[in-house]
């Protein structure tokens, strides 16, 4: 399985009602790109989402790329400059596994 089918499965496993309607709107926006997918919706939802200080619904993309599989509990210790801005989950940060790009074509 793919990691674009991955996001995808996830999707459709925990999605909120909010999301599945954010990413409609920019599949429907970018219907003329075959290769833009559920995955490339989910991500720009969230940088959308963390540029303009919508928390619910960032929260709600990283729920589903944590099911996915993108962003894993993270392990050992983590030397940060700064606020830690992982997401949180029951206490646990996660870190994502590696960069987007390299990741979803995985």
């Amino acid at each position: 399985m793919t990691n674009r089918q991955r996001v995808r499965q996830a999707f459709d496993a925990t999605a909120t009602r909010r999301l599945r309607d954010e990413v409609d709107y920019y599949l429907d926006a970018y219907s003329g790109d075959p290769r833009y997918m559920v995955a490339d919706a989910v991500m720009d939802a969230m940088k959308h989402a963390e540029a303009n200080g919508d928390r619910p619904m960032a929260r709600d993309c990283i729920s589903v790329l944590i099911e996915a599989g993108y962003y894993r509990p993270r392990t050992g210790e983590v030397v940060i400059a700064g606020r830690d801005r992982a997401p949180v989950r029951k206490g646990v940060r996660y870190d994502s596994v590696e960069a987007w790009c390299k990741w979803i074509e995985g």
